[in-house]
This record gives C-alpha cells, structure tokens and sequence, in this order.
C-alpha cells in the first residue's frame, strides 16, 4: 500500500490483502475527522495492473504522483491520481527497474 497525505486526507493506494492478492482499490480518510473510509471510484485505463511496495508524492491541491511498486515483476510505469476528477492516468516510465 501507499500511503500519501493530500489537503487533508490519508489516501491509501493499492497493497495487499490478507490473501497476498494486489488491490486496485483507492481509499482516503479525513485525517482530521477520521470517522470511516471513504472507497473513491476511479477512472482509469484498463491497462494498469493492481500493485503494492509503489510511491507516491503530493505535488499540488489536486494530484498525487505514483511510482514504480510490484505486481508479480517490477513496474516501471509513473502515474497521476487526479483527485479532484478522481482519473487515474498514464504520465511516463521510470528509466530503470531497480533505480532513478
């Protein structure tokens, strides 16, 4: 899992369950109010495999950089969660596997 602080929330991006399965799901928590979970529903393109061990960065009031992680091989792919529309997309690829 990752987890970002973003204006406000705790955003919780893919991980692990109890199974070892990878999750495709995003969640966020109102840090100051943290009375339940909210499950986002985000657009994003069929190609973007569920992952855990990813980064990710707060760049400005509505996007959250995502990086690198693992599925059953090292991903290589930098995404960005738009949290105002709540779409995932595509931005570019890390240079190599196993470093910057």
């Amino acid at each position: 899992m990752t987890g970002v602080d973003h204006n406000g929330y705790l955003y919780a991006i893919g991980g692990r369950n109890e199974q070892q399965n990878e999750l495709t799901s995003i969640e966020r928590l109102e840090i100051f109010n943290p009375a339940k979970w909210e499950f986002l529903d985000i657009k994003k393109p069929k190609d973007i495999a569920p992952r855990f061990l990813s980064y990710g960065l707060s760049l400005d009031t509505s996007q959250i950089l995502l990086f690198g992680g693992m599925t059953s091989v090292l991903c290589k792919e930098c995404l960005i969660l738009n949290t105002d529309d709540k779409q995932l997309t595509k931005v570019g690829e890390l240079k190599a596997e196993d470093g910057f």
